[in-house]
Parts: C-alpha cells; structure tokens; sequence
C-alpha cells in the first residue's frame, strides 16, 4: 500500500510540476517544453502500475521463485518496451511516451497469472 501511495504522489507530483521542472532545473526552451511537459505527464502514469510489477518481482524473489522474478524484470525492462515504442513512433509519435505505461501495464498482466500459480501453490499451502 505504501508503495502506491508513493506512486501516486510522484505521479501527481510530476504531473502538477512538469513545466517547472523542464523550465527551471533545465532551461528548456519552447520547442523542448512543448514535447517534454506531455512527455513527462505520460511518463508520470507508469508510476502506479511499475510499483504494482516491482512488488510482484519483490514477492516472487522472497518466496523462491526467481524465475518469475526475473521474467517480470525483463518483459518491463527488455522485452517490453521497444516493441512498443517502436509501434507508437510509427503509427502516433506524439503518444511514444505512453509506452513506459503500455509496458508497465503489459508487465502486470504478465504477472497477474505467475502470481495466482504461485498463490496456489505454495502462499495456500502455508
């Protein structure tokens, strides 16, 4: 739960200060806060569903199942992404920061099912 508060405050935290953030900490001109302010506000959405995929990882490395672990981190961080982006270049370039959502949510889903097998299997059993 902790986790998704914190999510949520950084996701609201840089949704509220993205302009000043590109504006002051980099001196970003008119072009650069154009694209970064969307950028950054897209980006700021991944923050709920990465916390939701980095528990999972966290929890299938406690109870032994490395395995999973380490499936969960290269889908979110490899396997994912570049696919994605690599899409939303091509068809909306506008929208090629919601990748990092679309790959975090597409983590989740992934590790939806890894988690109820391991749930059954040994979090029941316990």
């Amino acid at each position: 739960l902790t986790a998704l508060a914190a999510a949520l405050a950084g996701t609201v935290l840089l949704w509220l200060f993205a302009h000043p953030l590109l504006a002051i900490c980099f001196s970003a001109g008119s072009d650069a806060l154009a694209m970064g302010v969307p950028g950054l506000r897209m980006a700021a959405l991944s923050f709920p569903p990465a916390a939701f995929s980095i528990i999972w990882s966290a929890a299938f490395q406690s109870l032994g199942c490395s395995r999973y672990s380490l499936l969960v981190c290269l889908l979110r961080n490899l396997l994912f992404p570049l696919p994605i982006a690599f899409l939303l270049i091509h068809l909306a370039p506008q929208w090629v920061f919601l990748c990092l959502l679309l790959t975090e949510l597409a983590a989740c889903l992934a590790a939806l099912p890894l988690f109820l097998r391991l749930r059954r299997t040994r979090i029941q059993t316990i």
